[in-house]
């Protein structure tokens, strides 16, 4: 049995349906691409849906923004919630959508990563849209091109012990 509500509420919010595909929130650093090439590196709350598709928000003025509208190809490495387990790089096409046109996206992305319940009130979704607008939110959605993983512990045990020594 759950001891308290923190614990309930993650586990709840583990995975979900979205689009009638299982949904799950995870933790990860976004690569983008500077305008001089460089890299742009930010660590964010996504949504993972299926095996191809992810769901983050920002605002229009970030630099992952403002990276992504000119250059779409980005990177996620998405890791476990205690940071020191398997992990995976994504890497994918991004685009970012303003908040009234992915309005009804940006309600699934709070519910599911939050482990709320579906919010219905009276004027709620214009008073969301509204508060959204100002805050200029946007949703990135990457869509997976390529995905490389990490080894698992038995994969690197294995590994490491067929290495030999090196002879002296």
């Amino acid at each position: 049995m759950l001891e308290n509500s923190w614990q309930q509420r993650k586990v709840f919010s583990m995975a979900r349906e979205v689009m009638g595909r299982t949904a799950r929130p995870v933790r990860a650093v976004l690569i983008t691409r500077r305008r001089d090439e460089g890299i742009q590196a930010s660590p964010v709350s996504a949504l993972a849906i299926g095996e191809d598709l992810f769901w983050i928000t920002s605002s229009e003025v970030t630099a992952k923004t403002r990276n992504i509208q000119r250059d779409p190809r980005v990177a996620l490495c998405v890791v476990s919630e205690n940071w020191y387990g398997p992990w995976r790089t994504v890497e994918g096409i991004a685009t970012a959508h303003s908040a009234a046109e992915s309005f009804a996206e940006l309600k699934e992305f709070h519910r599911c990563r939050d482990g709320e319940p579906a919010l219905t009130a009276p004027d709620l979704d214009r008073r969301l849209l509204e508060a959204w607008q100002a805050e200029a939110k946007v949703l990135i959605a990457v869509r997976t091109e390529r995905v490389v993983r990490s080894p698992t512990l038995d994969e690197l045990a294995t590994s490491i012990a067929r290495r030999t020594r090196m002879p002296r």
